[in-house]
């Protein structure tokens, strides 16, 4: 059974107020049973572990990749397509670097070629690579480390020209401080193979960027999560890198590991994973004019630490996971409503795993995710959700 949770917006008008809680009520009484379903389960053998969003293309075919898992255990990319899961990579280090642990966002091009991201390798700093039907399998950019960053976490956002844009989290430099790589963001031409840093982060403006960015409005948009010099915060600049600026939250506010989802309104919808009365994390909105507003915080009950970026489905709700919290506390599907500020919990997983990746939908409205696995008791799944 569908669970819903209100939080009605502050600074609307009153009999506005009434009309919502209204309209609360009629929802409730005539909500009708998410179909919850798993489509595949890995076998360790195709993979482990799907950490970051799945594509899906106009025939409704699923791509994504698993950190780890697999022969050498370094990962997987694959498609999913009428109940089958093909296996289009084995990453292997090879040739060397070659690749090894995938965390981010897939991104397919209009062209239908894959781009993605792959994490710190032993003595490397990660990779961009591509993948289409005519190249297979590549490496176009092998990370640095130093002023170029590494160790990249999030996926990749696509340009009007074509220009891809990511970030560098340096996850694993603890040493974040004044003169020191707190992650960065580039930009990349996949034509010319060129990749170009546009801000790095030096912990006073924010450290280990973990999302994928957005572009909206003739501004990039990206989150970080925060260190130990201060809790994370969204962050915009033009294309090229100027015009940084931070956006003031609300405060208690911390883990801002997701990315953000534009609406036709002209604001920005993202999940914090802490904050909240609860610090259980938080749904936040960024107005047209740049203002912060918290407008719906977890309880546990409803979700714990919601992860991803969050997407709009065809009717202007905002959908996505928690990684924990629910009814049997390893995580939820849930959709939020911004017009009258109500969360419904689409599902509740159970037993041992649950998700952490964000959702991707078809154009049916279906919800399709990941969830990461356990070992020795499964090694993921991939899932529906029919709302």
């Amino acid at each position: 059974m569908l669970r819903i949770h209100s939080r009605i917006p502050s600074g609307i008008h009153p009999f506005a107020r009434r009309l919502a809680v209204l309209a609360l009520g009629t929802s409730a009484c005539c909500a009708q049973a998410a179909t919850f379903e798993v489509l595949h389960t890995f076998d360790f053998g195709d993979g482990w572990n799907p950490n970051g969003a799945m594509v899906i293309d106009a025939a409704g075919v699923l791509y994504g990749t698993t950190e780890v898992g697999g022969p050498f255990n370094w990962g997987t990319l694959f498609k999913f397509e009428n109940g089958t899961l093909t296996t289009l990579h084995f990453f292997d280090q090879t040739p060397d670097p070659g690749g090894a642990f995938p965390m981010g966002d897939l991104l397919m091009d209009p062209s239908g070629a894959l781009y993605g991201t792959t994490a710190k390798e032993a003595g490397k700093f990660g990779t961009i690579f591509k993948y289409d039907a005519v190249g297979g399998y590549q490496v176009v950019h092998t990370f640095k480390g130093g002023a170029e960053g590494g160790n990249p976490a999030g996926g990749l956002a696509r340009g009007r020209d074509g220009t891809l844009y990511g970030t560098t989290s340096s996850l694993n430099d603890d040493t974040c401080s004044a003169g020191k790589a707190c992650g960065t963001v580039f930009r990349f031409d996949p034509v010319t193979l060129q990749l170009k840093t546009i801000h790095t982060f030096d912990g006073t403006d924010g450290a280990y960027p973990q999302s994928t960015p957005t572009l909206f409005a003739g501004r990039l948009y990206t989150t970080t999560a925060g260190s130990f010099l201060g809790a994370g915060s969204p962050a915009s600049m033009k294309p090229n890198g100027k015009h940084f600026a931070t956006f003031t939250t609300d405060g208690d506010a911390d883990k801002f590991e997701s990315g953000l989802a534009p609406d036709a309104a002209g604001n920005l919808w993202g999940v914090s994973g802490q904050g909240g009365p609860a610090n259980d994390g938080t749904i936040y909105r960024i107005d047209p004019s740049g203002v912060y507003h918290t407008v719906f915080s977890f309880s546990g009950a409803d979700g714990i630490h919601p992860q991803g970026t969050p997407v709009f489905d065809g009717s202007g709700r905002l959908v996505g996971i928690t990684a924990h919290g629910g009814r049997h506390h390893v995580g939820t599907v849930f959709r939020f409503d911004p017009a009258t500020g109500t969360l419904t919990t689409l599902h509740d997983f159970e037993g041992d795993d649950g998700p952490r990746a964000g959702v991707t939908l078809d154009a049916q409205g279906t919800i399709y995710g990941t969830t990461v696995g356990t070992r020795n008791v499964n090694w993921g799944t991939i899932w529906r959700v029919v709302p």
